[in-house]
């Protein structure tokens, strides 16, 4: 976030926690102006508009096919969602400036979501015509992708309402190797993985 003169900036971040925390919710004032002050002062009554537009998305019961919490959601849409926005703080009803943008959004929560939670996640104001996309991962699983139509004006200060169902799990397991100690003495360049049966599994580099 940065001030130029009457010009403000605000990043509407690709990766949010899904919750109603308000950091996104951004709010301009109008009027900006009154009238002179006086040895009484002068009254300078203001209303606050939201800026942003929330996705609500709600997690029916039973439709989390993980069983358990998963921590992480990324949804791909079909044009640009997040990124900085500009506005000039004298003029609130001005066309803002989106710079930094990008069509992804990751919801990364380590407490969670489950059936019966609602996500919610906030994007820059904007016409959304196309295929949206999203998974969800866990800890030790994630999801395959879904995919459906969504066609939509996103007004400022609105709320789109989305009832997701969980995708099914990916059936594949991943492995996460890390280095431990070294006792070859000396660095290593390159590493396999063989099965039970010697086959070879995978073959990495070290760049």
């Amino acid at each position: 976030d940065a001030v130029n003169g009457t010009q403000v900036t605000y990043t509407v971040s690709a990766e949010q926690t899904g919750l109603y925390d308000g950091e996104h919710d951004i709010m301009l004032a109008t009027p900006t102006q009154t009238g002179p002050l006086t040895a009484k002062g002068t009254d300078f009554n203001v209303v606050m508009r939201h800026k942003m537009h929330a996705v609500r998305i709600d997690i029916p019961e039973v439709r989390n096919l993980f069983g358990y919490r998963f921590t992480s959601l990324e949804i791909t849409f079909p044009a640009p969602v997040v990124g900085d926005v500009t506005y000039d703080v004298t003029d609130p009803n001005a066309e803002p400036i989106y710079t930094n943008l990008s069509n992804v959004i990751t919801v990364n929560n380590p407490e969670g979501f489950d059936a019966g939670y609602t996500i919610w996640v906030f994007v820059l104001p904007g016409t959304v015509d196309g295929d949206v996309s999203y998974k969800v991962k866990s800890l030790n699983q994630q999801s395959v992708v879904n995919t459906y139509p969504l066609s939509r004006n996103m007004k400022a200060g609105h709320v789109t309402p989305i009832s997701m169902a969980i995708p099914k799990l990916y059936k594949y397991t991943s492995f996460i190797l890390s280095e431990g100690g070294n006792n070859l003495g000396e660095e290593f360049n390159s590493f396999k993985v063989y099965d039970k049966n010697n086959t070879l599994l995978a073959s990495f580099v070290r760049n």
